[in-house]
């Protein structure tokens, strides 16, 4: 295989990273999942192009003697694994809130410069008597899931 790709293969290959990403997507909105078609197709063609930029980069790899600056190719494929492994983690814990008859009213996201490391805040709410201080056994389990190290929460009394 050769390591330069001209118009008719990029075509090709992006071409067949929106059908993928056409299927993949469809079918989850057709389970009513979230990162339905759209979001779907989004990423795919991200990463399609990503690893087609790594791909035209492979020939520049390396130093050359009179430079300072190093290409780390691999950040690209990493970066692009970091978010759809997020996207696929995320749907798993909007799921089990759901289930206890929690909504998710805001989400933010934090990628630091750890490739493994994905912050994720979530606004949760639910109802309860005004007496109960604790909260849901839902928001406890999520502390023993694999891959949280931090949990916690703010209670806000709904009157204020």
């Amino acid at each position: 295989m050769a390591l330069t790709l001209g118009w008719p293969e990029i075509a090709l290959r992006l071409a067949l990273t929106l059908l993928a990403g056409a299927l993949i997507g469809l079918d989850r909105d057709v389970h009513g999942r979230p990162a339905g078609l759209r979001t779907t197709l989004l990423v795919c063609l991200a990463a399609s192009v990503a690893m087609l930029l790594a791909n035209s980069l492979l020939d520049t790899v390396g130093k050359a003697p009179t430079s300072f600056v190093n290409l780390d190719l691999m950040r690209l494929p990493l970066g692009i694994l970091t978010g759809v492994g997020f996207i696929g983690g995320g749907e798993e814990v909007d799921r089990a809130l759901a289930a206890a008859g929690m909504r998710v009213t805001r989400r933010n996201i934090a990628v630091s410069t750890d490739p493994q490391e994905v912050r994720l805040e979530l606004a949760v709410q639910w109802r309860c008597r005004a007496s109960v201080l604790h909260p849901p056994a839902a928001i406890a389990d999520l502390s023993h899931r694999p891959g949280v190290l931090a949990l916690s929460w703010h209670m806000r009394d709904p009157e204020r």
